[in-house]
This record gives structure tokens, C-alpha cells and sequence, in this order.
């Protein structure tokens, strides 16, 4: 027996809305990360976020981390992004 765990449309535009308010904070852990302890040149930073637009979570990303939690009634799904430690409980 196979499992299929989705995420609809509508919980992932609460992803994307989520994402978006957390983007400020996101940016400044990452920054503090790579630029603040000298892994990466503010340009080389500037580069691989698109100037600031997008976070960059290393050569394989994996930014987020999705958790299905099945229970007889329902699926319990929750986002968690991992700079910030922040979890979303859709």
C-alpha cells in the first residue's frame, strides 16, 4: 500500500503568504550566516540571492522542511523554514 501526502493549492498559497512575511527576517539570518562570518563576499551573497530577492540555503536548498503527521480523522500538516525556526500549522 502506497501513501500520497499533498499539499493543495490553498495550503500552499498560506506557504507562499508565510514566506513571504518571514522574507525581512529570513534575509537578515541568512546575511548574518554567510556574509557576517565570511563564508561568502557581500557580492558573492548580492549574487546567489538574486540582490537580496530570494534566500539562498546553500547549493541544495532544502530551506523548508514539510511534516505529515496521518491520525484517524485527518492529516496534520506543518511547515518548518530553517533560519528562522519558524513553523506554520496548516
Amino acid at each position: 500500500m502506497t501513501t500520497k501526502f499533498e499539499i493543495t493549492d490553498e495550503d500552499q498559497n498560506k506557504i507562499n503568504e508565510w514566506l513571504i512575511k518571514l522574507h525581512p527576517r529570513i534575509m537578515e539570518l541568512s546575511k548574518k550566516f554567510y556574509v557576517d562570518t565570511n563564508r561568502l563576499t557581500p557580492e558573492e551573497f548580492s549574487t546567489l540571492t538574486n540582490n537580496n530577492k530570494i534566500p539562498y540555503y546553500g547549493a541544495i536548498g532544502g530551506g523548508l522542511t514539510y511534516s505529515f503527521l496521518p491520525s484517524y480523522v485527518d492529516i496534520s500538516i506543518s511547515v518548518r523554514e530553517i533560519l528562522t525556526g519558524e513553523v506554520l500549522h496548516l
